[in-house]
């Protein structure tokens, strides 16, 4: 977002000629195409969502005067969530500059009319470039002084937080007010009066650490998550730098510390900064995720086709079954490592000394090391290797409540291995389908299409009565899941070709084979 004021006369959009005034706000690329041309530019961010908007006055030097409007525009409000994906964006952005397309043409204005218009999109394809977003994770070696900054930086913003989310709990609670981010915001100068070791920290990232309280409440009252908590001393320890994030002779330089911090660059960061979260893990280890905005923009997605599309089923024998008979073994990392971990709980729980939690935090993070890089690897080969993916929308919270295989699911890790197929699906701009979790994946036979009700979860095989054909459990699944994803493409596909007419009764029957007897 930038700011700035310039005395011009005129405006020209194309043979749109305005004298006056403009005040908008705007994102970045729309704003470098019409800097020059702007009178007034101010900047408007409420909170996660971005109001595009203006007030262009129109005065006339006469009675009447003739505005004609050759450039597309139309009155509407703008508010853009940043939480949303990519690609909503670009579905958002689209439907907007097809509503656009109908012209509006204005005749004889009197004295002077206001308009209210939120934003003109002039050559809109041009001026959208969603670009991608990626964050390059790097472990620093601080020294015991910036290490003890670090953690002050954690303990505060943790504080911070706690705070901010005690006061809206008892704000609504006693009177039923609902404080907004700005108004915790404003707050925090007074706050530092009070608490004067505050001022040690970055400002900005107290502030973050409000912001994402404001999201957290976003996310529950859409459903997406559970209510906020507080955060705990043992939860995840880190910290946001929202700005002045820079790379120096092998130094990463944030506010508060000058000198900067020593950085294992392991490979190269592609882009421009835009922020970083500094992490502390259980066994002292301090990295830093730098996210970088990259030159690159989205690609497309690919056309999705039968021969290029390929349905998986997870499972906790078999790790991945595709349709086309491919195999990931699941290689459950913690039960190999449970005996060793079982020692080291038992000895910790005798001497709880800092040594042996040490040994046990080591142990654990070696676990979920492993699990990440089987998980990356995994997701990786069927994202390069197929354009399209079916997955089943599984039910993970419930099935974990099952005490007989909540331990082997969460090992499995398949909710992190589904968030990975989906972030890298927009990277490479492949697709992924899902079906819903009440289809008979498993059940049904993929070659006749009959149900066998009696199957059991012990059952890995089984043969069809129908049409006798032996049926593996996994990959049978794997070839529904894919059937069932691609049936429901088409038919949405049918659906948005065919959204102006209406339906009719010619057409609609479907006539069968005659049976090999010749009756029916």
């Amino acid at each position: 977002m930038y700011s700035l004021s310039k005395n011009i006369s005129s405006i020209q959009f194309g043979t749109f000629c305005i004298s006056g005034e403009l005040k908008f706000v705007l994102v970045d690329e729309l704003f470098q195409m019409v800097k020059k041309r702007v009178k007034h530019l101010q900047e408007c961010v409420y909170g996660q969502y971005l109001i595009a908007s203006y007030q262009l006055r129109i005065l006339s030097s006469s009675l009447f005067q003739k505005v004609s409007a050759s450039c597309q525009y139309q009155y509407f409000q703008l508010k853009f969530f940043f939480g949303t994906s990519q690609r909503r964006r670009n579905e958002v952005l689209t439907g907007i500059y097809n509503g656009l397309r109908g012209s509006i043409l204005f005749s004889q204005y009197k004295c002077k009319y206001i308009l209210d218009i939120v934003c003109i999109f002039y050559k809109i394809n041009s001026i959208f470039v969603l670009k991608m977003l990626k964050a390059f994770k790097y472990r620093i070696s601080p020294t015991k002084a910036q290490a003890e900054l670090i953690n002050k930086h954690i303990g505060s913003c943790r504080f911070v937080y706690n705070l901010a989310l005690e006061t809206k709990q008892t704000a609504y609670v006693g009177n039923k007010v609902n404080l907004s981010c700005f108004d915790l915001v404003k707050q925090l100068p007074e706050l530092k009066k009070e608490c004067e070791w505050l001022k040690e920290i970055n400002s900005q990232s107290l502030q973050q650490s409000i912001i994402n309280l404001d999201k957290a409440f976003t996310t529950f009252f859409k459903g997406q998550n559970d209510f906020p908590n507080f955060k705990k001393k043992t939860s995840r320890q880190s910290f946001n730098v929202p700005a002045n994030v820079e790379l120096l002779d092998g130094k990463l330089s944030i506010p508060k510390f000058k000198k900067g911090i020593d950085i294992i660059l392991h490979r190269e960061i592609k882009g421009t900064i835009r922020q970083a979260t500094i992490s502390k893990t259980p066994t002292g280890k301090y990295f830093a995720s730098i996210l970088c905005e990259t030159n690159t923009p989205i690609p497309s997605k690919k056309a999705i086709k039968e021969k290029t599309t390929v349905g998986i089923d997870l499972g906790i024998k078999s790790f991945v079954v595709s349709s086309d008979g491919a195999e990931f073994d699941n290689p459950k990392h913690l039960k190999n490592a449970l005996s060793k971990l079982k020692y080291v709980q038992r000895k910790y729980s005798v001497n709880k000394g800092k040594r042996t939690k040490k040994r046990l935090a080591k142990l654990h993070e070696r676990v979920a090391n492993r699990r990440m890089d089987f998980l990356h690897k995994t997701s990786s080969d069927l994202i390069k290797n197929h354009d399209s993916i079916a997955i089943e929308d599984l039910n993970i919270k419930g099935m974990v409540k099952n005490h007989k295989l909540a331990g082997a699911i969460s090992d499995a890790g398949w909710g992190t291995f589904v968030t990975m197929l989906e972030y890298k699906a927009e990277w490479y701009g492949k697709n992924i389908l899902r079906i819903g979790r009440f289809e008979p994946s498993s059940k049904m036979c993929s070659c006749c299409g009959r149900i066998n009700k009696e199957l059991t979860l012990q059952d890995r095989e089984w043969t069809c009565v129908g049409c006798g054909t032996l049926l593996k459990r996994d990959v049978n699944a794997a070839i529904n899941i894919k059937t069932f994803a691609l049936k429901n493409h088409l038919s949405a596909v049918h659906r948005l070709k065919n959204r102006n007419e209406l339906p009719t009764l010619v057409g609609v029957l479907t006539y069968e084979a005659p049976s090999p007897s010749g009756k029916g």
